[in-house]
């Protein structure tokens, strides 16, 4: 495993994959649905991405800002009871929009975690019919 780029403790070291650009925002969205979040917070939308890696985070901002997001600061979290983890924090509705729709445009819907998708569905239809969501 260690020959094929396994390493103890990976999640706190593992570098940044090199994927064929058509694949990546696949490689994206795969990530955002097992170590990302979108959530509600009072009126604001939140994107978060995450990794124990440094590396990983910062490469993964990288490659984000090249593409048109903006290039944002990594945040760092931990609690008592868990390890730490590196995070990239989307506040903005427009913003959030773009990254749905890098994420979504043209994907089948079996291929991606629905409630996630929906959040951000249910959050766009309220933000279009004038309800009192805001982005900062």
């Amino acid at each position: 495993m260690i020959r094929l780029g396994v390493t103890p403790n990976k999640s706190l070291d593992i570098k940044f994959p090199d994927i064929p650009k058509k694949y990546l925002r696949h490689f994206i969205r795969g990530l955002f649905d097992g170590d990302g979040s979108v959530y509600l917070d009072g009126k604001y939308i939140r994107i978060k991405l995450l990794s124990g890696s440094y590396e990983f985070i910062k490469t993964l901002n990288e490659y984000l800002h090249k593409i048109g997001f903006p290039l944002m600061k990594i945040d760092y979290s931990h609690t008592q009871n868990k390890p730490g983890a590196h995070f990239i924090r989307y506040n903005k509705a427009n913003v959030a929009r773009r990254f749905f729709d890098y994420l979504y445009q043209d994907v089948p819907e079996k291929i991606f975690y629905s409630r996630k998708y929906k959040i951000f569905v249910d959050f766009f239809s309220s933000y279009n019919q004038g309800k009192d969501y805001m982005c900062f």
